[in-house]
């Protein structure tokens, strides 16, 4: 059994899911949905998340945070790239470790499909809230990660790419030529 808390996070502008697996904890449980005012713009909603996110973690403590990696075929890219720094400026703050897993690695863990519906997501964990269902996967995804045994094929192969990301032949071959370019003195 773990004996770190773990929270999974799937960040949303409108509602962000949370859940949280505590050590003595058997079952998931979800733990909250920071649901934010729509009349909210800009700053007011970040401040807003900001501020609920630091409640949540400051009643759970939560030793790792796990969190949804961005969708990049989304729309609203730049909001949710501020929403992401703000997370991730929790996190830093409170010298919490936050590990991203894609979108389809929370799905695969979860289902066995890394396409899986929403609805199919909300059924695996009996949720109403498709925030909600991704958060307790991601939570899920930090058990194992630290340590829970699963004989599951599907939970391993993720979290074995967690724990061992691929280095994109792109960026390196970036690297190596731009190591070739003239330095202007």
């Amino acid at each position: 059994m773990s004996t770190h808390t773990t929270m999974g996070i799937d960040p949303s502008l409108k509602n962000t899911g949370i859940a949280v697996l505590f050590p003595d904890a058997y079952n998931l449980k979800p733990y909250k949905c920071v649901i934010t005012d729509l009349g909210l713009k800009e700053g007011s909603r970040l401040q807003h998340i900001y501020s609920r996110l630091n409640e949540v973690i400051e009643s759970t403590k939560p030793d790792y945070i796990f969190m949804e990696d961005y969708n990049y075929k989304g729309h609203g890219l730049a909001q949710i790239g501020e929403l992401y720094g703000v997370i991730k400026l929790v996190c830093t703050q409170r010298g919490i470790k936050l590990i991203m897993a894609s979108p389809a690695s929370v799905k695969k863990f979860a289902t066995g499909c890394s396409q899986a519906t929403k609805e199919r997501m909300m059924a695996r964990f009996k949720e109403k809230n498709e925030h909600i269902a991704d958060a307790m996967s991601l939570a899920e995804i930090g058990r194992v990660y630290l340590g829970r045994k699963t004989t599951l094929r599907h939970e391993l192969e993720v979290v074995k790419q967690l724990k061992n990301p691929k280095t994109s032949k792109k960026k390196t071959t970036r690297i190596k030529n731009l190591a070739k370019l003239p330095v202007a003195i």
